[in-house]
């Protein structure tokens, strides 16, 4: 996941949303998280048993009369929580606050934990991002999260065997799939990647742009990777490609019509329900 090629910091005008995951980290998050996404689904569907409930997860649905996805939600010793949805998963903390992951995106989106209290079942009922406080944490949720996420795989294999695990995947009609016995540590390959990635200048250089942020507001900065004195930005030099840039929507997760749970259709896959 190494390399630095483009940053978004985007602006939403009441919020920010800021993403301190490289390029090629947010193409190896995209094509785990949709695969982990068919897989919990799966697993709720498990004819022996719905195996998220079997790890500890409790199971919230959508108010009645309410389409939306179930969330299953498992609370932590140390007082964080892990919800996941048809459409993402969130990690929350008292003190931090919380990151959400968008399956199809995987640009994390930091939120104070006085925004994530009540339920959700939809994808645009999750608030939109905000400034962190310091790009550490952000970071620190999102490695949290996909260790967790990591654990529950290494959990699922030792408890239903790889051949479990392969037959969830033939089920998916999705031509490039990771090998299910290398997930665990592609997820953990990519969490050490993210934490490595915002050390040292790079750090110090994303939070000045979230200093700056904080004043700007309405725009998005699109910094080139290369990160050459991003400094330039807060005077009237700005060498860094700084410009701002309509904020594109946040994508939803597609819905099959007429289908409850992921794994029903062969083309999409629609929100838990199960």
């Amino acid at each position: 996941c190494g390399g630095h090629r483009v940053q978004r910091f985007a602006g939403l005008g009441r919020s920010m949303a800021v993403s301190p995951v490289s390029g090629p980290c947010r193409r190896k998050g995209q094509e785990l998280l949709h695969q982990q996404c068919w897989n919990w689904g799966r697993d709720i569907l498990r004819p022996e048993g719905n195996l998220l409930i079997e790890a500890g997860y409790l199971k919230r649905r959508p108010p009645e009369g309410e389409a939306g996805s179930s969330c299953y939600a498992l609370a932590l010793p140390n007082g964080d929580s892990l919800m996941l949805w048809g459409f993402g998963l969130l990690y929350g903390t008292p003190q931090k606050g919380g990151v959400y992951l968008n399956r199809y995106e995987f640009r994390p989106d930091w939120l104070p934990s006085e925004t994530i209290q009540g339920p959700i079942w939809k994808p645009d009922m999750i608030p939109a991002g905000q400034p962190p406080p310091s790009l550490r944490i952000p970071v620190d949720l999102t490695v949290a999260a996909i260790r967790r996420v990591a654990d529950y795989e290494e959990w699922v294999l030792a408890r239903c065997g790889l051949e479990y695990r392969r037959a969830v995947l033939r089920q998916w009609k999705q031509s490039e799939q990771l090998p299910p016995q290398t997930v665990p540590q592609a997820w953990r390959a990519l969490a050490d990647a993210i934490d490595g990635y915002t050390h040292g200048r790079f750090a110090e250089d994303c939070q000045l742009v979230l200093d700056v942020a904080r004043v700007r507001r309405g725009d998005e900065l699109q910094i080139d990777g290369t990160f050459p004195s991003l400094r330039a930005i807060s005077g009237p030099d700005a060498t860094t490609r700084a410009r701002p840039r309509a904020s594109p929507p946040r994508r939803a997760a597609p819905r099959a019509p007429g289908r409850s749970c992921p794994g029903a259709s062969e083309t999409r896959e629609p929100p838990f329900s199960a």
